[in-house]
């Protein structure tokens, strides 16, 4: 029965990674604008009209996105193509890491990863626009899997490619790859971050006429009330950029990927020993990136629903929960964190392609001058301004909720029951105690 019961359960969640793709795919709004719109107007000027792009924005990953942009052009739909691309993108990548995380963790992990990562993380949100972030994301997620699973030209070609992409990333690059050398007691991992920098100094050269040329050196924000607002590039407190990455209630990442607070170094060392490398190299580039966005005067992202730059986070945290849904051994309390965090990532991923930033047009108003309340405010988190402002939903919002409601179920209903059943063993175990001890208890 129990063997029965775990086909059934292998079998659903296999059929519901493709559905949960085409539900993204179909009843979410895909679009390009900020900088993703720039982004689609420089590939368009530069495909069908021969224009060079000069702005900012690296053209690495719009480049990538081409042949989706001239297949599109056939049908005179080219930017509606176009705007779908991190959604491909997505789907497969998803497919590339079920592949390399065969040889190193359960399938049932497996599973549950991509399955997370559909519906209960921050990719639901990005994959509906053409910014930047999910190319990065996903490229350095199936760098880092490739690199640790030997297909190292896939690996060092897509690590390269993602990091150029966002230069502000190479610090993490720096990270991994002096792990990778450490683990492996090879120097010849230094070359990766050389390779993005050479890639990036080229496109720096190609389209803004100078390989030292980021676009970005006079970039800074807004002065509002805000003591350190104003000002321009590297120029924010490191502490207090740290602290508003990690804890802010709009921005912050315990709350957007709270994965990351799971541990799972014990049943990972259980696994493939890979397993634990590929984890820990994850969470080296996400340091790294923390470490530098902190000093950017914008490190909340712009006018974007939750952390922006960093939806790599996504990926570990995801991993994370993934384990911690494979481990029958848990206590009690661990079972109930770890339903909790469950429960929590999935309204992450389903605020986010429901309701999104709706209701928060006060943090955009003069000039931004109140765009902190959405970062630092719980009634203007998005996470939360939802139940404030009583949101409605949809009929496209109606059939995410259902859904990820479907699928928070298929992962839940199995913790539930092993909850329930260590507690009562649990339970046992105390009265037993307690009845050795007889009546000269003290």
């Amino acid at each position: 029965m129990k063997m029965e019961s775990a086909q059934v359960i292998r079998t659903l969640e296999r059929t519901a990674i493709p559905l949960g793709l085409l539900l993204l795919f179909v009843f979410t709004d895909h679009h390009a604008y900020g900088d993703g719109a720039v982004r689609a107007k420089q590939l368009t000027g530069l495909l069908a009209n021969g224009e060079i792009p000069t702005s900012k924005y690296s053209m690495i990953g719009p480049l990538v996105s081409a042949p989706l942009w001239l297949a599109g052009r056939w049908f005179s739909a080219a930017r509606s193509w176009l705007v779908h691309f991190n959604v491909v993108l997505f789907s497969l990548a998803l497919l590339l890491l079920w592949t390399l995380l065969r040889d190193l963790v359960a399938e049932e992990i497996r599973r549950r990863f991509l399955l997370i990562l559909i519906f209960g993380s921050m990719f639901g949100m990005h994959q509906t626009d053409y910014h930047g972030e999910v190319f990065t994301a996903l490229f350095v997620a199936v760098g880092v899997a490739a690199l640790v699973t030997g297909r190292n030209v896939l690996g060092a070609t897509a690590l390269v490619l993602g990091v150029a992409n966002t230069p502000a990333t190479m610090v993490g690059l720096g990270f991994v790859a002096a792990m990778l050398c450490w683990e492996r007691r090879q120097l010849r991992y230094l070359a990766l971050p050389v390779a993005a920098i050479a890639v990036y100094g080229l496109e720096s050269w190609l389209f803004r006429g100078s390989l030292l040329a980021s676009g970005y050196e006079n970039a800074q924000g807004y002065a509002t009330a805000l003591p350190y607002s104003g000002r321009p590039g590297f120029s924010y407190p490191l502490f207090f950029g740290i602290v508003s990455i990690l804890f802010s209630f709009g921005k912050g990442l315990v709350l957007y990927a709270p994965g990351l607070l799971l541990p799972v170094r014990d049943r990972l060392a259980r696994e493939d020993g890979r397993a634990l490398v590929m984890y820990r190299l994850w969470l080296a580039f996400l340091i790294g990136m923390i470490l530098v966005y902190a000093k950017w005067f914008a490190w909340y992202g712009g006018d974007f629903w939750g952390p922006r730059f960093f939806l790599f986070a996504s990926v570990p945290a995801s991993f994370a929960l993934a384990v911690r849904l494979a481990e029958e051994a848990s206590s009690v309390r661990q079972g109930v964190v770890t339903l909790a965090v469950l429960g929590f990532a999935f309204w992450v991923g389903l605020s986010g392609v429901v309701f999104g930033q709706r209701g928060l047009e006060l943090c955009r108003a003069d000039n931004y001058a109140l765009e902190s309340f959405c970062w630092y405010v719980p009634e203007f988190s998005a996470l939360f301004h939802p139940f404030v402002d009583r949101l409605s939903i949809d009929a496209q919002g109606s059939v995410m909720l259902v859904g990820t409601a479907l699928v928070l179920a298929l992962l839940g209903v199995p913790l539930l029951r092993r909850l329930a059943r260590n507690a009562a063993r649990e339970l046992r175990s105390w009265r037993r105690r307690k009845s050795l001890r007889g009546p000269f208890r003290v």
